[in-house]
């Protein structure tokens, strides 16, 4: 008998399952590779399918959710619109008050400035636009995810974080892109924009002024008093002077806003506050954000919260300042806490050749020389409020202010000085550094040593005001 041959081993995987009959031989089947991988590649297929059937109609209702959400709060919006609206319409017919947040009328004994407006979360309004820098010449902008805005969904990306921009004839002209109009805009989506050594958070625009560049850095308001703290307060001062600058300086950028008129609303330079980008330290940062929200209100309404260096003993009326300008809640106080100030006093040596030189480059362009200096009137703060100037051309009268700004304002610190005829010049011995007008920063700054806190630093100079949080 010829023994049974032996059968062939199956290629891949074998599956061994128990006899069909008792005593039986094993059943053995071979698995095919292919087989399973196209039995498993059908099923994920089908299991995706009947998951994707699932997801998709969340994913629309939480959609449907979230438009309903936002139409929800545009009504709303556009209710308190109207009745602001309403508000305004009844103050303009002597009927209503003036609401906090206005800006204060000339005549303080009878308010009746419109109340600031609310704008939409997404309005472009609720953000302040600084004017941070002016130039002539190419400027080069930088930042890693620069971008070129042209409208809410497209913008062109700058390769490389680097973009050179100079005025052209037809608007701003931008390296790689080509001319666009003036006002265009730049954002980065990874960080600040760097120009010139300085770092902006925000957005900056490009404006064409004056055959030069403007560049306009639009910012939230808090994160804006982070450059403006850190600038105008050094970093070794105690918490309670920073945080006493940060209500005073959000006071008056509230205030600038709901007043200005053009392209933007502050200057970045001491024409306003000193604004420094996102140079900030921890105590700036501690300062700004304890205070979140809170200003100055006198009778409703914003105080013309102005500061200065140094008052020298005694603050000054700003409408020896500025005639022109919103005065309320600002009064003469004295000042005992800003004697360490390295300006509360100082002299400078003016010869009458320097003097000449300076009303020249003013505007007094028939001035050769310079024979006298006469102080005819002081403010009630002992400041100069009339210098006459002997000259060859005749006599030239300035206000003590005036004269800073034609000499000099760092050579010149106040207007609260005395002349003296020394050898050849004129001797100028004076106390304080600014305009003197509302809180004095060394003020502050003795206050805060001394143990003050902040809101009693504040009631020292605008002492008819209180400190309000107003969002």
């Amino acid at each position: 008998m010829t023994p049974p041959r032996p059968r062939s081993q199956p290629a891949g995987p074998v599956v061994v399952l128990p006899p069909a009959r008792p005593g039986g031989p094993p059943r053995r089947f071979a698995l095919a590779p292919g087989r399973v991988f196209f039995f498993l590649v059908v099923v994920f297929v089908l299991g995706a399918g009947a998951g994707a059937g699932a997801l998709f109609p969340w994913l629309d209702g939480r959609r449907a959710a979230a438009e309903s959400e936002r139409d929800e709060a545009r009504r709303a919006w556009e209710e308190l619109q109207v009745r602001f609206e309403e508000l305004e319409a009844k103050t303009a017919e002597g009927v209503g008050t003036a609401a906090a947040g206005a800006i204060a009328p000339e005549a303080p004994s009878q308010p009746a400035s419109p109340p600031m407006r609310i704008s939409p979360p997404t309005d472009a309004e609720t953000a302040l636009r600084i004017a941070v820098a002016r130039s002539k010449e190419p400027v080069t902008l930088l930042g890693e995810g620069l971008i070129v805005v042209q409208s809410e969904r497209k913008a062109i990306p700058i390769p490389g974080g680097s973009l050179l921009a100079k005025v052209s004839k037809g608007g701003v002209w931008l390296e790689g892109v080509g001319t666009l109009p003036s006002g265009v805009r730049l954002e980065n989506r990874l960080g600040p924009i760097e120009v010139n050594g300085r770092s902006y958070p925000g957005a900056l625009e490009l404006h064409v002024e004056d055959d030069g560049l403007l560049l306009i850095n639009e910012l939230e308001l808090e994160k804006y008093l982070l450059g403006v703290v850190g600038a105008e307060v050094p970093g070794s001062w105690p918490i309670e002077a920073k945080k006493a600058q940060a209500v005073v300086a959000r006071t008056y950028a509230l205030m600038q806003r709901a007043q200005a008129e053009g392209p933007y609303h502050l200057e970045a330079t001491i024409d306003d506050q000193v604004y420094a980008g996102t140079a900030v330290d921890a105590t700036t940062k501690a300062a700004v954000t304890s205070t979140f929200g809170e200003v100055l209100l006198q009778d409703g309404l914003l105080v013309s919260a102005w500061f200065s260096s140094t008052c020298g003993g005694r603050s000054e009326d700003p409408a020896e300042v500025w005639p022109e300008r919103p005065s309320h809640g600002n009064a003469v106080v004295t000042c005992t806490h800003c004697a360490d100030s390295p300006y509360a006093e100082w002299t400078v040596q003016l010869p009458p050749d320097e003097i000449a030189r300076s009303l020249r480059k003013a505007g007094w362009s028939d001035v050769n020389q310079v024979n006298g200096l006469h102080i005819r009137e002081r403010t009630v703060s002992d400041r100069v409020r009339k210098l006459e100037i002997d000259t060859d051309a005749g006599p030239v009268t300035l206000s003590g202010q005036d004269f800073r700004r034609v000499m000099g304002y760092m050579k010149v610190k106040g207007a609260a000085f005395s002349v003296k005829v020394d050898g050849g010049s004129f001797r100028i011995e004076g106390g304080g550094f600014g305009h003197g007008v509302g809180m004095c920063q060394h003020g502050a700054l003795g206050m805060a040593n001394d143990g003050s806190g902040y809101r009693e630093i504040l009631t020292t100079y605008f002492p008819s005001a209180h400190v309000a949080k107003i969002y």
